[in-house]
């Protein structure tokens, strides 16, 4: 029979065998190498959220180092909000967010030192891994510099898409134009799109339809500032699963969204300005003429003011119950030429110099300031 002694070594040996085993156990470290990382004014934010809910977010200062004391959180979708509590390390711990299909909107408070950080993030349905496999994917085609479209929105690669992002500020539109790897328009059909962004002052879920002759995706959109945050989820037709990017976005690597940060370019003019030294007018003549023009400075084009039988004759074409379309070109260098004409009625063009002509089934010309010859049919 064992002495008391005897078995009070083994149980101590015992207890020191497994003190030292918890000692050397290798506590799980969190790996925020694919993480989307937020570049604040205040500091920064690695995000590793996953699909079944759970969040861990590292909080560095703005010297890149963890802010390990006085830090707190929440993070809410629209349908469950997680509390974010330190583990002593810089990482916010949490559990219990819920995650839709595609894109769903999380809004975060991060509080340090009783500092405030706000911002809202689009989470696809597999979490952040989702926007880390997008962008690894679309690194694989390479887009030319500036990645700016034809119609001046924004490049951006989803799946097997390449997309231009266009929003129309004072229609209130968002436009999708989809595109080949080799940048030739495919048709607007056969995918679902929606796609997140976020200003300084807002954040919208856009969610996108073919318009009705295929050549692009269109939502209505409130936004009338260049966005700091742009995701976007497609869908196409029998996935299973969307295929979701975050522009300008890499793996582990800090991407700005500050108030300092640069913007994501989807602007455009509602009216495109007519390349210089060249007008277009296109006018519609129902016994009287409405023209609208697209004219750079410098130029004015003025039809010459008619007299005597010329003046009979305009009068009786404007009378007469014709209707026509007249186009005119001017040039704006020393002069200006502006060129017309319409059946039944009277075409002028007249130059800054100036010669003038005027045409109908048979015309005779003469010069600005003498007669203007016209033979009637």
């Amino acid at each position: 029979m064992r002495s008391k002694a005897t078995l009070f070594c083994t149980l101590l040996v015992g207890l020191l065998i497994a003190v030292f085993a918890a000692c050397n156990r290798t506590a799980a470290v969190e790996d925020f190498s694919s993480a989307l990382v937020e570049l604040r004014d205040e500091g920064s934010i690695a995000w590793n959220i996953r699909a079944d809910g759970t969040v861990k977010a590292m909080i560095k200062s703005r010297d890149d180092k963890p802010i390990t004391a006085n830090v707190s959180g929440k993070i809410a979708t629209g349908d469950a909000s997680s509390e974010l509590t330190s583990d002593g390390s810089g990482v916010l711990e949490g559990k219990g967010l819920k995650l839709g299909a595609e894109l769903t909107r999380a809004q975060y408070d991060i509080v340090v030192d009783g500092k405030t950080w706000t911002g809202t993030i689009f989470v696809p349905a597999g979490g952040t891994a989702d926007l880390a496999a997008g962008a690894k994917a679309a690194a694989n085609i390479k887009l030319p510099e500036p990645k700016i479209g034809a119609h001046g929105g924004t490049l951006q690669v989803v799946g097997g898409d390449v997309l231009e992002l266009v929003v129309n500020a004072s229609a209130g539109e968002l436009r999708v134009y989809p595109f080949d790897a080799q940048l030739k328009a495919v048709a607007a059909a056969d995918r679902a799109i929606k796609v997140g962004v976020v200003t300084d002052a807002n954040a919208e879920l856009v969610a996108l339809l073919p318009e009705p002759g295929g050549a692009y995706f269109t939502g209505k959109i409130g936004i009338n500032v260049d966005p700091v945050e742009v995701t976007i989820s497609v869908k196409g037709k029998g996935q299973a699963q969307a295929q979701c990017a975050l522009v300008g976005f890499q793996p582990g690597v800090g991407l700005a969204v500050g108030a300092t940060a640069p913007r994501v370019k989807m602007l455009v003019k509602a009216d495109v300005a007519a390349p210089d030294g060249d007008v277009n007018v296109r006018a519609d003549m129902k016994g009287g003429m409405n023209a609208g023009a697209n004219l750079k400075t410098g130029v004015d084009i003025k039809t010459p003011e008619l007299k005597g039988p010329e003046a009979k004759l305009k009068a009786a074409v404007n009378a007469a119950p014709v209707h026509a379309t007249v186009g005119a070109n001017a040039n704006a260098g020393a002069g200006a030429n502006a060129g017309a004409g319409a059946k039944g009625a009277v075409g002028l063009s007249a130059g800054a110099g100036s010669e003038t002509k005027a045409t109908s089934a048979d015309t005779k010309s003469g010069k600005a300031g003498g007669k203007i010859q016209i033979k009637l049919p």
